[in-house]
């Protein structure tokens, strides 16, 4: 070989090579008078398959301090160790910064220099956007730290028109000298050394219950047996609940009240719950109700039934377009069932209407008068907001996921690949998903979507999920890892050309026990 590959990579000048080996080596010893010096660090060679080279394991092998800043070393006016990455075992030049010179090369067209030295489509490292001193997951934009973006126009994650209440996944700081707790916030955000710059995302699942107590709709009748054995209520309303007088007791929730007989009679008539649409209630200590709205909860209002008839046949015939997935009903579907059962909605709505609009305008009585007039002739059977008991209220395993922003692939030809570092921060072999299911596998899943991604039926799934079996239990805690831990765990998952449209997406879901973190840092979308 006549001059080392690092000499030939970044110049004799800048590398100081005084001294090569002449020949194809056949030992490492035969390439140690090889050793170059790259700024003030020494570089030692490896003979492989005949040539000295530099090997690596991970791209911290290949840069003299991946925290340094460029410009606080003096290396030629530049410090190639910055732009180096690793390959195949191997040191080899990495891309360059927009507007920087320097040893290294230009991504191609449509391609960005991502913070690693690869080029890529999509880079996502959780660092704040330029100008911004703070950040979280709402306010990160695709393409828009080196300026001259909209940043209006940028993407964000997490922005599918649906909710989104996972309050546990956020990013974390790591800090070069020590979090600042009082700047970041909650202790939990200070996590440790990130795999590229400061920040990186603690992907965490919600709990979620399998009940819920929640307001929702109920027979008049009901609710005034509610509020006649509760006096708490009876004194709250006055003694009247919608017209119905209301005995005044001393003692709360006493099914025997003989006062009250007359009021919960009413309720007998009203229709059970439908099996399937609200779990119907037992005792206080199942339900999270007390033994008053128990009552209430296991009854509900025909107009109800009719509005849950006409949305269940709507469903299946007008929107079955917009309503692929019985189990959701993104906005498009939202509309359509608005739209078809708008008369249903509006009559056993009617006495809530009628009080919003009373509010809003009492003299108005234009307005509300004909809505109060219908809400009375409903009687006991008038359908009206209380406690009722809901399955499954809290966050639904969609509102989990971490969603990626927009990414235009369009046209993009080649070995596609979604790619990014983790650690498993706790993760165990099992949890229960809720109270009263069974064990499931602790996993975070990755999927993939060209386009409706709000709808869950236009989600793929990748194949792949995290962590693998031998990186279970490994104990290790959020915080307590070091900057190569992340160089041990890495995705990497081929992105199929049907889904290669101008709105792809890819989520990750987690299905987790609450204690259990997945690191992510270093997203990219590339070409390998």
């Amino acid at each position: 070989m006549k001059k080392s590959l690092l000499c030939s990579l970044f110049g004799l000048g800048l590398l100081g090579c005084d001294s090569t080996y002449e020949g194809p080596c056949r030992t490492n010893a035969d390439c140690a008078s090889s050793a170059v010096a790259l700024c003030d660090q020494t570089l030692a060679l490896t003979c492989v398959s005949g040539e000295c080279v530099e090997v690596c394991e991970t791209e911290l092998d290949c840069r003299e301090d991946p925290l340094e800043p460029v410009d606080r070393r003096d290396c030629g006016g530049v410090n190639p160790n910055r732009f180096r990455v690793c390959e195949n075992l191997r040191c080899a030049p990495g891309c360059l910064p927009e507007g920087m010179s320097g040893e290294g090369f230009q991504c191609p067209a449509g391609q960005a220099c991502a913070a690693d030295g690869r080029c890529a489509l999509f880079a996502e490292s959780f660092e704040p956007p330029m100008g911004e001193v703070s950040v979280s997951l709402p306010i990160l934009r695709e393409l828009c730290r080196t300026g001259g973006t909209d940043p209006e126009t940028c993407s964000k994650w997490d922005d599918l028109p649906r909710a989104k209440r996972n309050t546990k996944s956020l990013i974390s700081y790591s800090g070069l000298q020590g979090c600042n707790r009082e700047q970041f916030g909650a202790e939990e955000t200070c996590g440790g050394p990130a795999a590229d710059g400061s920040f990186y995302l603690r992907l965490r699942r919600v709990p979620r219950s399998s009940r819920a107590p929640v307001f929702d709709y109920t027979c008049a009748a009901c609710q005034c047996c509610a509020e006649c054995r509760d006096n708490e209520f009876s004194n709250h309303r006055g003694g009247v609940c919608l017209g119905v007088p209301i005995p005044r007791l001393d003692e709360m929730c006493s099914p025997d009240k003989p006062a009250c007989a007359s009021v919960c009679a009413d309720c007998a008539t009203c229709p059970p719950v439908p099996v399937g649409e609200r779990q119907r209630p037992t005792t206080e200590e199942s339900t999270g109700l007390n033994q008053c709205q128990v009552v209430a909860a296991a009854r509900t209002c025909p107009a109800w039934l009719d509005a849950e008839n006409c949305r269940s046949a709507a469903r299946a015939a007008t929107c079955a377009a917009e309503c692929p997935d019985p189990e959701q009903t993104p906005p498009a579907c939202d509309a359509c069932l608005k739209t078809e059962c708008a008369a249903e909605d509006r009559t056993y709505r009617t006495c809530e209407l009628a009080e919003m609009e009373r509010g809003a305008c009492p003299e108005c009585t234009d307005i509300w008068g004909p809505l109060q007039d219908l809400c009375d002739s409903q009687g006991a059977q008038a359908c009206v907001q209380g406690a009722v008991f809901v399955n499954r209220a809290i966050l639904d395993e969609a509102e989990q996921a971490l969603v990626s922003p927009v990414i235009n692939l369009q046209g993009v030809a080649g070995d596609l690949r979604l790619s990014f570092q983790y650690i498993p921060f706790r993760i165990g072999a099992t949890f229960f998903p809720v109270a009263d299911e069974g064990p499931a596998p602790q996993l975070v899943q990755i999927a993939f979507c060209g386009g409706a991604c709000e709808n869950e039926a236009s989600w793929i799934d990748s194949g792949v999920t995290l962590p693998t079996e031998g990186e279970r239990n490994n104990g290790l805690a959020a915080g307590e890892h070091a900057a190569r831990d992340w160089s041990v765990y890495g995705f990497d998952a081929a992105i199929p050309e049907a889904l290669r449209t101008a709105t792809f997406r890819f989520r990750l879901l987690p299905r987790l026990a609450d204690e259990a973190v997945l690191g992510v840092d270093n997203v990219l979308v590339r070409t390998k």
